[in-house]
């Protein structure tokens, strides 16, 4: 299926033609019109990736469907963005997505993953941890102790303090 986007031409045949990935040519647009610091507004962005917003309430299968849409063309579109043009996108709830300055583009991507893994880590460690072990094997007891051990050294290694660091450095 063919998404329309802002820069189209027309064939022969009189029908529209995207030249891009949508994700791309949103990317374009915005590395040409804003700079460092500015705001991406949400109403902006839902014009320009061309996401439907329904004017009366819906079943959860279409809001599902449309909050699906809306997450596949923003990752496109910070896909594009960080790989073509070297932008970072920030979310600001409510008022919609900054474009993080280089100089806090180290900062935010150590924030923004810190906490996911951290998530990650501990969700393992707790399926680890609630294994019954009175039902496996010695060998199995070993290779679920080894298996805490290096969870447990990553944890150490990805603590909020290491991973994010010192503040003055990153800045």
């Amino acid at each position: 299926m063919v998404r329309l986007a802002p820069s189209m031409v027309r064939s022969m045949f009189k029908r529209a033609i995207q030249l891009h990935p949508l994700g791309r040519e949103i990317a374009k647009v915005i590395a040409e019109q804003f700079h460092d610091g500015d705001m991406v507004s949400h109403d902006w962005l839902t014009e320009k990736l061309d996401l439907e917003l329904p004017d009366k309430p819906v079943t959860v299968a279409v809001h599902n469907k449309l909050a699906l849409q809306r997450l596949t063309r923003m990752d496109e579109l910070r896909e594009a963005l960080l790989d073509d043009h070297r932008i970072m996108l920030h979310n600001s709830p409510g008022e919609g997505y900054r474009l993080v300055p280089p100089a806090q583009q180290t900062a935010t991507a150590m924030n923004n993953y810190t906490k996911k893994f951290l998530s990650i880590t501990r969700r393992v460690v707790n399926q680890l941890e609630k294994i019954r072990d009175d039902l496996l094997t010695r060998e199995q007891r070993r290779e679920n102790a080894d298996a805490k051990a290096k969870i447990g050294t990553l944890l150490q290694m990805g603590s909020k303090r290491t991973l994010v660091g010192n503040k003055k450095r990153l800045k």
